[in-house]
């Protein structure tokens, strides 16, 4: 496999939260979960000039070339999939994690990295409903005044080296 060279980009990773409970319990709504999250990813990332990399069971990793376009693809996903999945008569929504940082794309278009790996551990840190982000993605998006945070502090993400600001 052919890398190419490292660059950055911002990048989110977004779950189901409680698939594995539902999907022991009630297959057919596990299913028409997955297809909600693949319709509401494909949308949100079109909206904000962003790509889906790939789907993983019941996660989705996109990028996008900046932090606002990221973030605000997080929120549109987030509310898509909610509506969607009450539509359906499905009690769901998305644990997101959102970092900006260096990945290196695959000729098949995968992302690998840090920036991926660090999107990835702060989507498993979110409650559910919640987008989490890092430091660097605050930095970004701060100054312009569009988005609410609250600081969740230094935090150790598993298999990351050193601690990083939530």
């Amino acid at each position: 496999m052919t890398l190419n060279p490292r660059r950055l980009a911002a990048v989110w990773f977004a779950d189901i939260v409680g698939f594995t409970r539902l999907s022991a319990s009630d297959e057919q709504s596990a299913v028409r979960l997955v297809a909600i999250l693949q319709q509401a990813a494909r949308s949100a990332t079109a909206a904000h000039g962003g790509r889906v990399v790939n789907f993983i069971g019941d996660a989705a990793l996109a990028e996008f070339n900046s932090t606002d376009a990221a973030m605000k693809a997080a929120m549109r996903i987030q509310r898509e999939f909610s509506a969607a999945a009450a539509e359906a008569g499905i009690d769901s929504c998305l644990r997101i994690g959102v970092h900006v940082g260096d990945v290196v794309q695959s000729e098949d278009g995968n992302l690998f990295g840090d920036g991926v790996n660090t999107a990835a551990r702060l989507q498993e840190m979110a409650r559910p409903c919640q987008i989490v982000c890092s430091q660097d993605v605050w930095r970004h998006l701060r100054p312009r005044g569009e988005f609410a945070f609250d600081s969740l502090g230094e935090r150790q993400l598993e298999d990351i080296t050193g601690k990083v600001w939530v």
